[in-house]
C-alpha cells in the first residue's frame, strides 16, 4: 500500500498543539508520512520537536498573531499573512498531503486557505465551546469539523460536515506516570492542585502567595505556577505541604490522581483533562479583558452540568475561593457522581476512523 500523507498545524498556545497528539500518534502508527506546519518561532516548534524527535519533520511559516488592543503592529499585520500564505502554499505544494488537519490558532489560516486551493481534504478542530476567529475563517473550507461538545451549539450551516468526538488527549496522560517525589507530612489532610497554565496566572498566584499559611494550615498543595512565577518567600518551612512548580511537560496526570480538588483556568484541554481524571474542580476563567472570553464559556457550560465550580477572574480572592473549597468537599460525592454520570470518553480513536472515510 502507498504510504499516505498528513500535514498537521495549529499554534500560538499549547493548546493548539497538544490536542494532535493523539491523531499525531496514531497516524504514524499506521504507517504515514506526518508533518507539522506551524509559526517560524512560536510555542508549537519547541512542544513538537521535543515530542516527536526524528518522527515528525516541522516547518515553519511567517504569522503575526491577532492582538486584542490598538498597536502599530496590525499595519505589519497583512504583509505577514500574504507572505505567510506564499510560504504554506509552496510548502504544500512541495509535501503532497492526502489531509490537512487544522487544529486552530492563527497560524492555521494560511495553511488551510493554501489547502483548500489544491483541492486538499481539509479537516477543522475546535476544543472550545465558542469557536475562535482562526476556526471561523476556515470552517467554509473544511470537509469535516471535528467538536469537542454538542454540535446544536454551532452555526447550522454546518451541520452536515460537523462531528462531535469529544476531547482529544494524548493516551500518555492517562498513564498518571510518578517522576515526582511528593510525600505529604500529614495524609489525613485534602489535597489542593493549583494549575495557572504554562504562563501562569498572576491573579491565582497572588492569592495562594498572600495567604500560604492558613491554606498549608488546613490543606497539602501542590502549585504549577508557570515559568518565572516561583514564590519569592523560602518555601522550606512549608516542606512536605506546599510543592510548587515552574511548568510541567509531564506528570500533570500524576499529581491530579493524587489530589482531591484541582483549581485551574478554564482552558478547555486542562478542564477535559481534569474530567478524564475524575475530580471536582474550581474553574478560574480568564477575563475577557485579556482574552476572547472562551474561558468564560467553556466554564458557564461545565458549571451548568454541576461538575465544577466557577470563580470569575475579577471576583477572585482568598476568601471566596476558601468558600468554594469547603462547598465542594462538603458536597465531594455529589460532584463526583455528576462527573461520572457524563461519562465523557476520548474522541481520538472515532476521528481517526472518520478521517479515513474522506
Amino acid at each position: 500500500m502507498t504510504s499516505k500523507t498528513i500535514v498537521f498545524t495549529g499554534g500560538g498556545t499549547a493548546g493548539h498543539v497538544l490536542p494532535n497528539f493523539p491523531l499525531i500518534e496514531r497516524f504514524l502508527k499506521d504507517k504515514w508520512t506526518v508533518y507539522y506546519i506551524g509559526s517560524k518561532d512560536g510555542i508549537e516548534k519547541k512542544i513538537i520537536e521535543e515530542n516527536f524527535q526524528n518522527k515528525v519533520q516541522y516547518f515553519g511559516i511567517t504569522c503575526d498573531k491577532l492582538r486584542r488592543y490598538g498597536t502599530y503592529k496590525h499595519l505589519f499585520m497583512p504583509f505577514k499573512l500574504a507572505y505567510g500564505f506564499f510560504e504554506a502554499l509552496h510548502l504544500l505544494q512541495k509535501l503532497k498531503p492526502d489531509i490537512v488537519f487544522s487544529k486552530g490558532g492563527f497560524v492555521s489560516v494560511p495553511i488551510v486557505l493554501s489547502a483548500w486551493l489544491l483541492r486538499k481534504k481539509i479537516v477543522v478542530h475546535e476544543s472550545d465551546y465558542s469557536v475562535g476567529l482562526a476556526n471561523k475563517l476556515v470552517f467554509p473550507m473544511a470537509n469535516l469539523i471535528a467538536l469537542s461538545f454538542d454540535i446544536s451549539l454551532y452555526n447550522k450551516k454546518y451541520y452536515q460536515k460537523m462531528m462531535q468526538v469529544g476531547p482529544l488527549i494524548r493516551s500518555s496522560f492517562l498513564e498518571k506516570k510518578n517522576i515526582f517525589n511528593i510525600d505529604f507530612s500529614d495524609k489525613n489532610k485534602k489535597s489542593l492542585l493549583i494549575l495557572g497554565g504554562s504562563l501562569g496566572a498572576k491573579n491565582i498566584n497572588e492569592t495562594i502567595y498572600r495567604n500560604i499559611d492558613e491554606l498549608t494550615s488546613k490543606f497539602n498543595v501542590i502549585h504549577v505556577c508557570g515559568n518565572g512565577n516561583l514564590p519569592s518567600f523560602s518555601t522550606e518551612k512549608y516542606n512536605h505541604s506546599y510543592y510548587v512548580f515552574e511548568f510541567l511537560n509531564e506528570g500533570i496526570s500524576h499529581l491530579m490522581s493524587i489530589s482531591d480538588l484541582i483549581i485551574s483556568r478554564a482552558g478547555v484541554n486542562s478542564i477535559w483533562e481534569i474530567l478524564m481524571m475524575k475530580k471536582p474542580s474550581i474553574l478560574i476563567p480568564l477575563s475577557a479583558k485579556k482574552s476572547r472570553g472562551d474561558q468564560i464559556d467553556n466554564a458557564r457550560y461545565f458549571n451548568a452540568l454541576n461538575i465544577t465550580k466557577v470563580i470569575q477572574d475579577d471576583d477572585l480572592n482568598f476568601h471566596i475561593l476558601m468558600q468554594e473549597v469547603n462547598e465542594i468537599f462538603q458536597n465531594y460525592q455529589f460532584f463526583c457522581d455528576e462527573i461520572e454520570k457524563n461519562n465523557f470518553k476520548l474522541g481520538d480513536e472515532a476521528l481517526y476512523k472518520r478521517i479515513l472515510l474522506l
